[in-house]
């Protein structure tokens, strides 16, 4: 089987087909309870998830934000070396059965030491993992992988914009008569959860990522994050906000505190636009006079969402956003490796 997998900062998404993927929070939580029965009563699908990792008992994705006040997003790059990275993989290995070829990536930025790295990592096993609640009670993985491909991010999201998965066979069904043009450059915008990844790519006559204009901006969802909790200080007079209401206040949603409702949207919306205005205003530094010879701008990531409205329409003329963006990694994972393995 093969899986198509982006362990974002923000989410895990997989997909095993190319086209439906499924998600859960970048989250973990160690678990005290002694006993199963006690703690794992009544749970069911991806909302409920735990594991035994190498015997330790871990909550994980929405159960791990809703039971634990102090549980965190990993933002470090050196996360993928860590034990939370390895209870995410973990979690999603145990969904399925059989052998796992596994299609990955990291940010663009990323060298080759560090792909090579999560490669190894992921080759020479975490241990034996045990499904405790949720969609993976009563599974066990004991750590074997057929194969690991690791590719760079925002090129899978430009496959996931060009490609679809039909039946097995990969098909070109975006600005098909555009992308027949040579010369044709295409750009991708991946608004991710830590950083955006900006790729600009000639299609024809061969592909190749044009790297004068490909970077990574420092700024994304989490920078909105940031100036939340900023804000949540001033209004309540606490330190933090914990990881669960902060997910809220993204979603356009008011929160309670000791009581009180609060509203931190005219925040969040201020945040999203300043923010994304930072980040267009370094993009179009960085193409300079070469935004005229890009055809195309996709946009995807976790992010895109958030930032449609603002910084992303006003880029390019000519700008799509891809459908279901937050899974466009994994999907073009999956259909990269479609692609090469041909």
């Amino acid at each position: 089987m093969t899986i198509g997998l982006d362990i974002g900062y923000g989410h895990v998404k997989w997909t095993t087909d190319g086209e439906n993927v499924l998600s859960f929070p970048s989250v973990v939580s160690s678990s005290d309870f002694s006993e199963e029965e006690e703690l794992f009563v009544h749970t069911n699908g991806m909302s409920d998830l735990a594991l035994s990792l190498n015997g330790r008992r871990l909550l994980v994705g929405e159960r791990a934000l809703r039971e634990d006040a102090q549980a965190t997003r990993i933002l470090a790059a050196s996360r993928v070396t860590g034990d939370e990275f390895k209870a995410l993989f973990a979690t999603v290995m145990l969904m399925g059965e059989g052998e796992k070829h596994i299609v990955t990536g990291l940010p663009y930025t990323a060298t080759k030491e560090q792909r090579d790295q999560l490669k190894r990592t992921l080759e020479q096993g975490i241990g034996t993992a045990i499904g405790l609640a949720g969609a993976i009670k009563g599974h066990v993985w004991a750590g074997n992988l057929s194969s690991v491909q690791v590719f760079k991010q925002a090129q899978a999201m430009l496959f996931d914009a060009i490609f679809e998965h039909r039946r097995g066979v990969l098909v070109p069904v975006r600005d098909e008569i555009l992308l027949e043009v040579p010369g044709t450059r295409a750009a991708i915008v991946d608004v991710g959860y830590k950083t955006t990844d900006v790729i600009v790519c000639e299609i024809l006559p061969e592909f190749r990522v044009i790297q004068e204009l490909s970077f990574t901006i420092p700024l994304a969802v989490s920078a909105v994050g940031t100036r939340i909790q900023r804000a949540f200080q001033r209004m309540s007079g606490e330190d933090t906000l914990d990881a669960r209401r902060l997910e809220f206040v993204l979603a356009g949603q008011k929160i309670s505190n000791f009581g009180q409702v609060l509203d931190l949207s005219d925040e969040k919306n201020r945040a999203v636009k300043e923010i994304g205005m930072q980040m267009r205003n370094q993009i179009l530094e960085k193409w300079g006079k070469a935004l005229m010879s890009i055809s195309v701008v996709y946009v995807g990531g976790g992010g895109a969402e958030l930032f449609a409205q603002g910084f992303v329409n006003q880029l390019h003329q000519n700008v799509t956003k891809i459908k279901n963006p937050q899974g466009a990694n994994a999907r073009g994972y999956f259909k990269m490796d479609a692609l090469l393995s041909r």
